[in-house]
């Protein structure tokens, strides 16, 4: 049901319960497909305060360890720190296919759109977290994306297409920091 409607948090709570059955804790063959499972769909749920505590907890898990690719991926998603999509899904790529030799199959093209999405989201709030105002091209400029046909949109409806990317600056836009009356260009 939780699948049918993408509904990656219910998805995420019905592997966590599955996590805790005392016979899938104690054998790693059994909580390591599991584990991954969890964390995949952690990232892929949008953030809200469940989210945010399931997160913080299974970043927790000393199981974890065990895993360092998937603490790294949580790890990247709970610092307030722009996150490179190109990157990201160029080293994340192998382990998100090869989900599809583990318990509960492949995750899918709309959750790989919808990880995307996901990380657009956390970029545009650590980009809030540092500017009260900022132009959408250079928006656009500091999450790897570029504008298509000029059109301004919502950056997760797919007016936002992301090409390798470094960090580069534009000319003629203006970023206003926090801070009244300090101005930098960008």
């Amino acid at each position: 049901y939780y699948s049918h409607n993408n509904d990656y948090l219910e998805i995420c709570r019905c592997y966590k319960s599955i996590y805790e059955i005392p016979s899938i804790k104690e054998d790693p063959a059994k909580w390591t497909p599991i584990l991954r499972k969890i964390c995949w769909f952690l990232v892929l749920a949008p953030h809200d305060p469940m989210q945010s505590s399931l997160l913080n907890a299974t970043l927790e898990d000393k199981n974890l360890s065990e895993i360092p690719n998937f603490r790294l991926l949580l790890k990247q998603v709970v610092t307030m720190e722009v996150i490179q999509w190109t990157k990201l899904w160029e080293f994340f790529k192998d382990e998100y296919e090869n989900e599809k030799n583990l318990l509960g199959g492949a995750l899918g093209t709309k959750a790989a759109e919808d990880l995307k999405l996901r990380i657009i989201e956390h970029n545009i709030l650590v980009v809030s977290k540092y500017y009260s105002r900022i132009t959408l091209k250079r928006l656009a400029d500091l999450l790897c994306l570029s504008l298509q046909g000029g059109r301004e949109a919502y950056l997760g409806h797919g007016e936002l297409k992301g090409p390798d990317c470094e960090d580069r600056q534009t000319d003629g836009d203006r970023v206003l920091p926090d801070s009244p009356g300090q101005q930098r260009g960008a």
